[in-house]
């Protein structure tokens, strides 16, 4: 279900981006870009458009998520942890059993991300496990990285 969500999601999105750049190519008058859109919608390669948003649509939901791995002890790293997605501009919302809970703070930053924002930390072995969406995954365990590492050098900022 939440795979079906996200996908429509991100096909409102996509309709909404192709009418903003079809409303800028008709110099901000909405009705020329509305008469515009409804005429590349009708054509064949309106069609095509449509198909390429729903396929763009479905897949992205796939490949926009991911899980990456950073050795490290939650109960001890807690606040290197904290400290990392404070640099991204996160905050914890919540913990639940363990889990940690991260949120965009600002509301614009959740409406870039569809508010798709959330990202979860969870302790596995000796690994803690970052799940959320791709591209704030990769900038919260660079910085993870970076954190714990100076953390093990001993090295204050």
């Amino acid at each position: 279900m939440k795979y079906i969500v996200r996908a429509v999601k991100y096909f409102i999105f996509f309709g909404v981006l192709y009418w903003a750049l079809v409303w800028v190519m008709s110099d901000f008058d909405a009705a020329v870009s509305w008469q515009m859109l409804m005429l590349n919608l009708k054509s064949e390669n309106g069609v095509w458009l449509v198909a390429m948003m729903v396929a763009l649509s479905l897949a992205y939901p796939f490949f926009g998520f991911m899980t990456r791995r950073e050795v490290a002890y939650l109960v001890e790293d807690k606040p290197v942890v904290i400290d990392a997605f404070k640099k991204v501009g996160y905050v914890l919302k919540r913990e639940d059993n363990g889990v940690l809970v991260f949120g965009a703070e600002s509301t614009i930053k959740r409406a870039f991300l569809l508010f798709e924002d959330e990202i979860t930390v969870e302790q596995n072995g000796q690994w803690i496990v970052v799940k959320g969406i791709r591209r704030m995954v990769a900038r919260v365990v660079y910085y993870l990285q970076v954190l714990l590492e100076r953390k093990r050098m001993g090295v204050e900022e």
